[in-house]
């Protein structure tokens, strides 16, 4: 004997199966909602939380090394004109030149000087003493021999109011080259016709001797002359 279901038992378990997914489907919202909002939540307080200052290491100021302070090199005094502003002028005619220099304003004499008082019972050119003498004919017979063993120091050419002129320096030992005779050559082609001739006394010390010698320099640099024909 078969029992037959009532019609109204299947429509309920329908509206029941409905149900049940619906809630499951509810479900499944509100827990998708809740990760949705928590994620939100979390990066909104990230944003919105203060980030912690961060640091550079500032880099250490080191200071400049210093260097000692060096004296300037000397200068050399290339331009006499400097040098004998305010001189004297000597000048002198002869049979077959004239010619004219400056020399040092101080000096009375152009030819003697002396920064110290000479030695009275010295008969040698005394120390811090100087003589000067100057010769315009007979040059090719002309020695300085005088019976001590100069020492040439020093030897240069230059130009002396156009003409070629050979300077030369001597001592009297090689061992301390202390300027003992100056000489200056002026030539007109390979002969010479004037010689400047300057003694430096004996015991004059080296940096006396050196100013000397710079100031035979500035005199030379200022010779003029004027050549007369041989008759």
């Amino acid at each position: 004997m078969k029992t037959k279901g009532f019609p109204h038992q299947k429509g309920f378990l329908s509206v029941l199966a409905v149900i049940l997914i619906l809630g499951i489907l509810a479900v499944l919202g509100i827990s998708f909602i809740s990760l949705f909002a928590g994620r939100n939540s979390q990066t909104h307080q990230s944003a919105n939380q203060p980030q912690a200052p961060t640091f550079s290491p500032t880099p250490t100021a080191h200071p400049s090394p210093t260097f000692p302070q060096l004296s300037p090199s000397p200068t050399i005094v290339t331009n006499q004109t400097d040098l004998t502003a305010g001189w004297k002028i000597a000048s002198e005619d002869r049979s077959n030149i004239s010619f004219n220099f400056k020399y040092p304003y101080d000096w009375d004499d152009p030819s003697e000087h002396c920064i110290t008082p000479p030695n009275p019972n010295n008969f040698d050119l005394s120390p811090n003493c100087i003589k000067t003498v100057i010769f315009t004919d007979q040059l090719d017979q002309f020695s300085n021999d005088d019976g001590r063993d100069l020492v040439l120091t020093s030897e240069s050419k230059l130009k002396v109011s156009g003409y070629d002129a050979k300077r030369q320096i001597y001592a009297i030992s090689a061992d301390d080259a202390i300027p003992d005779t100056y000489e200056l050559w002026v030539y007109d082609g390979n002969r010479p016709f004037f010689l400047f001739l300057a003694w430096i006394g004996g015991g004059t010390d080296m940096q006396t001797g050196t100013a000397f010698v710079q100031t035979f320099d500035g005199m030379t640099s200022t010779l003029e002359f004027q050549r007369r024909q041989a008759m």
